[in-house]
Parts: C-alpha cells; sequence; structure tokens
C-alpha cells in the first residue's frame, strides 16, 4: 500500500460531515480513480465514480460519472463518511460503499430509487450529447454511448425502469477556475432498490489511496507514480520526490521499481519531464530529471545497499548531458519546478548538479570518480562565489527577489553551502515567506507578488503561492544549520495534518495553498510529493 490510505487515522474516520466542498479519492493500481464530493456532487469534470486509465497511467477517461439519489420523489445525499470507502444517509437509512481496482463495484443497503449517469470522454473534456442506447437482459444493463460499449452488472432485490435521458452537469469549481464546465452524461434509468444493490464494471475488491500505478506488460515490470489526482499524470520530478519517501520507508523494492522504469523512460540519456496524458507521450524538455534521479539512486543505494541495481543504470551517461551543457562557471542552466516564471540559472539546478556529481563519483567507485570529484569542488567554488554574498543566497541569476529556493543547498545529502551561510537566508524565509501551511514562493515585499493564485494569471502560480511540498526541503535546511527554527517546522507539520483530515480531499494534501490569510487550499487536490514530504518529515521528526 502506498501513502495515503495505510496512515492511522484513529477515530477521526468515523462520523465526518458529508459536505460538498470535502472530496473522496480512491484510486486503483492502474491510474484509474473515483472522486466526488463527499455528498456525492459532481462539481469537477475530473470528478467520476469510474475514471479508467485506457493505457496504464494515461488516457484516463470518464466511464461512470455519477449518480442521482431519491426516497419518495426528493432527492438524498449521503451525510456521514466514514473514512476511506463507506457514505451513509442517517435518515433515511442508506449506506453505500465503493470499491475501485481492475474495476469498480458501488454497493447499496437501503431502499431509495438511484439513476446513475455514464459518460465516455477524455477527463480533460467535457462532452455535448451524442448517439447513445441501452438495452437491459439478465443482470446486465448494456450503454453504448458514441459507439463505446459499457457494461453495468446488477445484483440484488431491485428493478430497472428504462427510462433514458441526457443531463447538462455543471461543475462550480471548474467554472471559478476559468475551466470548461458544462458537460452532458447520460442515464440509462432508474434503478429502484429494495434494500441490497450491487452495480459493478468489471472486478474490484480494495479501497486504497496509493500513487504508484502499476503499467507492467508481458516484457517488463513498469512501476510509475501519478504526480496528483485527479489531472496530473506521471511527472518525474515529482516521483522522484515521492521516492525519497518510499526509501525513507524502508520500502526499497517498490522504490527500486519505481527507479528503473523512471530510467527506462531516457532517450538519448535525458529523462522525459512528464508523461503526456492524452497520448501516452512522455516530453522532454529539461535536465533536473536527471540530476534527481542520480542523486536518489545513490541514497537509495547507501540505505537498501542494493549495490546490484546498477548492473541496469548507468549514472554516468545521466550526467553526461549536463556537463555537456555548463557554463564557464560550470553552472547549468535548464528548466525546473518553477516553471511557470522564468529564472536564469536556478540556484536548486546548481545545488542538484552538486549532489549529482557527487553521487556519481560514489556509484562509480572507479578511477573516473575523481573527475566529477573536482567538477563538484570547482562548483562548489564558483557557487560560493556567486550565490552566496554576505546579503544571503541567490535565487537565479536574474530574479534577485525573496524566494524559497535557496533551501534546496541543503535538500539532498551533499551541501554545496556551509551551516553558517545557509543560516542568514533561512531567518530570511521565516521572517518573510512563513505561513501556517508551509513557504510562500516568493515574498509579499516582492514585487510581482500574488496573494492569491489565479490561473487567469500564470505567473502567480510560482509569484506567492504556498507550496506544501517545500516542508521537506525546509526541514532538511532547518536540521542542517538553524535547529532553532525546528518548531515552525513542527507547527507546519501539525497545520497539514490538519488540513489533510478537514479539507478538500480527505487523506490528501493539496498542491498549493494561497499565499495571502486564509490561505484557501487550491490546485491538485491529492497531490503526491505533498503528501510523500509531509509523511517523510513527519518520520523522521517524530519516529
Amino acid at each position: 500500500m502506498g501513502v495515503g490510505i495505510q496512515q492511522g487515522v484513529g477515530n477521526i474516520q468515523e462520523g465526518i460531515v458529508a459536505t460538498k466542498d470535502r472530496e473522496f479519492l480512491l484510486t486503483s493500481g492502474d491510474g484509474s480513480y473515483a472522486m466526488l464530493s463527499l455528498t456525492w456532487e459532481n462539481r469537477r469534470k475530473f470528478h467520476g465514480f469510474l475514471v479508467k486509465s485506457m493505457s496504464p497511467p494515461a488516457k484516463r477517461t470518464l466511464i461512470f460519472s455519477g449518480i442521482k439519489e431519491f426516497v419518495d420523489g426528493k432527492r438524498v445525499t449521503p451525510d456521514t463518511y466514514i473514512y476511506p470507502n463507506k457514505f451513509i444517509t442517517i435518515k433515511p437509512e442508506i449506506e453505500r460503499q465503493i470499491f475501485l481496482d481492475n474495476g469498480l463495484r458501488i454497493v447499496y443497503k437501503g431502499n431509495l430509487e438511484v439513476r446513475p449517469y455514464f459518460n465516455f470522454r477524455h477527463m480533460y473534456d467535457v462532452s455535448t450529447s451524442t448517439s447513445a442506447n441501452v438495452s437491459f437482459r439478465g443482470n446486465n444493463l448494456d450503454i453504448v454511448i458514441g459507439g463505446n460499449r459499457i457494461n453495468l452488472e446488477l445484483s440484488g432485490k431491485y428493478k430497472f425502469v428504462n427510462d433514458p435521458m441526457w443531463e447538462t452537469f455543471e461543475y462550480d469549481i471548474d467554472k471559478e477556475r476559468y475551466e470548461s464546465w458544462r458537460d452532458s452524461n447520460f442515464s440509462p434509468g432508474r434503478i429502484i432498490v429494495d434494500g441490497f444493490l450491487e452495480m459493478r464494471i468489471g472486478d474490484a475488491k480494495s479501497a486504497n489511496q496509493d500513487f504508484v500505478v502499476d503499467a507492467s506488460n508481458d516484457k517488463e515490470e513498469k512501476k510509475f507514480v501519478i504526480a496528483g489526482y485527479p489531472w496530473f499524470s506521471f511527472w518525474t520530478r515529482d516521483a522522484l520526490v515521492y521516492t525519497r519517501y518510499l526509501i525513507a520507508s524502508g520500502k526499497f523494492d517498490l522504490a527500486r521499481k519505481v527507479l528503473l522504469t523512471i530510467y527506462n523512460t531516457r532517450k538519448e540519456d535525458i529523462l522525459p519531464e512528464y508523461m503526456d496524458d492524452r497520448t501516452g507521450e512522455f516530453v522532454y524538455t529539461g535536465l533536473d530529471g536527471n540530476l534527481l534521479f542520480i542523486s536518489i539512486l545513490h541514497e537509495y543505494v547507501e540505505s537498501s545497499k542494493d549495490w546490484d541495481i546498477l548492473s541496469l543504470v548507468d549514472p554516468e551517461a545521466l550526467i553526461m548531458p549536463a556537463i555537456g551543457n555548463l557554463d564557464g562557471n560550470l553552472f547549468l542552466d535548464t528548466k525546473t519546478w518553477t516553471d511557470s516564471i522564468h529564472r536564469e540559472k536556478p540556484v536548486e539546478i546548481q545545488s542538484f548538479l552538486f549532489n549529482a556529481l557527487l553521487s556519481t563519483a560514489k556509484l562509480l567507485e572507479s578511477d573516473e570518480s575523481s573527475k566529477y570529484e573536482s567538477i563538484a569542488a570547482e562548483l562548489r567554488r564558483t557557487f560560493r562565489r556567486e550565490y552566496a554574498g554576505s546579503e544571503g543566497i541567490l535565487d537565479s541569476m536574474n530574479d534577485f527577489r525573496v524566494r524559497p529556493n535557496f533551501l534546496f543547498t541543503a535538500y539532498l545529502p551533499y551541501k554545496i553551502v556551509s551551516p553558517q551561510k545557509l543560516r542568514k537566508s533561512i531567518k530570511l524565509v521565516i521572517d518573510e515567506l512563513a505561513t501556517p501551511y508551509g513557504l510562500r514562493s516568493m515574498s509579499p515585499n516582492s514585487p510581482g507578488y500574488y496573494g492569491r493564485y489565479d490561473k487567469s494569471h500564470v505567473e502567480s502560480y510560482h509569484n506567492g503561492t504556498v507550496w506544501a511540498w517545500l516542508v521537506g526541503p525546509l526541514f532538511e535546511s532547518i536540521n542542517y544549520s538553524y535547529k532553532s527554527g525546528i518548531d515552525y517546522v513542527k507547527s507546519i507539520v501539525e497545520n497539514l495534518e490538519a488540513h489533510r483530515w478537514n479539507q478538500g480531499v480527505i487523506g490528501q494534501v493539496n498542491e498549493i495553498f494561497d499565499g495571502d490569510a486564509p490561505h484557501t487550499p487550491r490546485g491538485c487536490p491529492a497531490q503526491a510529493w505533498s503528501l510523500s514530504e509531509l509523511e517523510r518529515v513527519n518520520m523522521i521528526l517524530f519516529k
């Protein structure tokens, strides 16, 4: 089991009030998922009981859109949620349970009428009504939408009433995000439930919240990591940050499989930035994945003692594209996680490069090691001269505003700056970037600051927005050079844990929060690196 479901939640799982502002998430081992509001309202185009990955982990297609329920002609919804997969209406007494792995299974106990809705579109899209028909034979309901067949198997005490209709769903969260928000969904009819009903598409027996996706085939075993549900697919940097959690928690077998899967996505010794969900194709746009991979591979080998993996992975081949693009100071300019803004020669890239060089040297353990150690030593000298001044550590060569990216100088095992140099910048971060949920991506005192994330202004994504995953780099930096600030890290951890169980997707952590109070959670509502960095820091702080 992956992050999100194995965490003990004690009494908090009992009696969670179901509101439309909170969501549930169940994931499948192949990238498919179920996600709606706790009241079973569709508020996003990405919502549905079955969003099926047609080519794991990509090409996710909405199949089973939603359900509307009625008692005596009046609409009812769940009012109580029991984590992770049980939904209850107390009066009248109705219980529902959802299971998802190789398909979808929904189990009802109670007396009511349900109207299911179906679709067949990519999760990024919305649709208009098209050709659809339905047939009912035995216990099988066959729905055909635009030539695509969906088979719903029914069992229990029920009566099916053939009453087909198209209905327009309006997604208020998507409307607020300036996205397409009207969508046509097809209902084949009504199902009158007399005490018990089970609806099934394929085979489903479990209830998980896992970011690891099995995309194995007859030729090879592949384990990807979904960057976030519902709309992100595989992203290399996110998957590698998640792998640090797997290593820290001793899940070495799974970490090994993820690392080998990532390595085998390389093209001309360059790892992709991400996988396009529509096409399933990899997109190659930068080198930060190469650098992170080498460092985390080394971290894995040191922790697991699995030196045999080096017969399958060549770290030297991965470092060469970066070395071939260094400037006279041995600095590298490539894309990084702050992809909505342009930062020239970002500080974190130089830190990742430094770690990758020394990790390569350690992993090779040959006469070639000294070459990479020498480059790293020279890089450290030029970095300290150009980036680490008396006023603190620069963010990049073209953006001198106060940002948190210098924390990455202490994120990985090899630190490119001394604790003394880092300490002054950390104090500035706590003074200007701190919020209850972590660090803003830029100071409110800097020009161009956005206190509220607004998708219509792309630059707001990294110019003030709080990123939850930065709790990891913050912890590593404070632990390295400013231990008196550890209580601040603990307060962030406590606040993110409270958010996890009381806001958004139950059991998960949002991608971002607004920089200004009340720090509304936004972005992807279940982000892999947000949760995995919280879990990793939690393990270290409270072990």
